[in-house]
């Protein structure tokens, strides 16, 4: 089996430009870590804009009566203080110098299922995405928050997943 935190990735290429990755469980979630090492498997260009904390369930809102915090927390890594949503509307408009290429989203702790996809931060942030016309994905499975071996399934295929994807295309918007 093929790990992608293990450094090893067969059959996927690092042909994308700039990828950005967003989520709904926060900067400091598990599953970003694990989208993190897919896209770094995937590009030498990725950049993360993430909630500041678990925004789990805010569907598409927006934060509109406070002020958004906005903070680097490392190289090409910023924390947001809204949601998923904003969180992608700030990086397009006033974090990054370019469109990203494609924009990952989670991996989600949890599956985004059915109605869930409603509620979902993680949807709703690659949803922000498509509406400004960039390709988006949304990684989501069943497992912890804590236990980065739970994130297996997306850690063993997520890359070639994300690169068959591109690679058949998709519809705008």
């Amino acid at each position: 089996m093929t790990r992608i935190m293990d450094g090893v990735n067969s059959g996927v290429n690092r042909s994308f430009g700039r990828v950005l990755l967003c989520n709904d469980d926060g900067i400091d979630a598990v599953g970003l870590r694990v989208l993190r090492a897919i896209a770094n498997s995937l590009s030498d260009d990725v950049w993360v804009v993430a909630p500041t904390q678990n925004h789990s369930g805010a569907s598409r809102s927006i934060t509109l009566r406070r002020e958004v915090e906005i903070k680097e927390v490392a190289s090409q890594e910023f924390s947001v203080s809204g949601t998923p949503s904003d969180c992608i509307i700030f990086a397009l408009n006033k974090i990054l110098d370019k469109k990203p290429d494609l924009v990952l989203t989670g991996v989600n702790h949890g599956m985004n299922v059915g109605d869930d996809v409603l509620y979902s931060g993680t949807v709703a942030a690659a949803m922000e995405a498509t509406l400004a016309g960039i390709p988006a994905i949304a990684l989501s499975q069943q497992g912890g928050r804590e236990n980065r071996d739970e994130y297996l399934v997306a850690d063993t295929h997520g890359a070639s997943l994300v690169q068959h994807l591109w690679n058949n295309g998709w519809p705008e918007r």
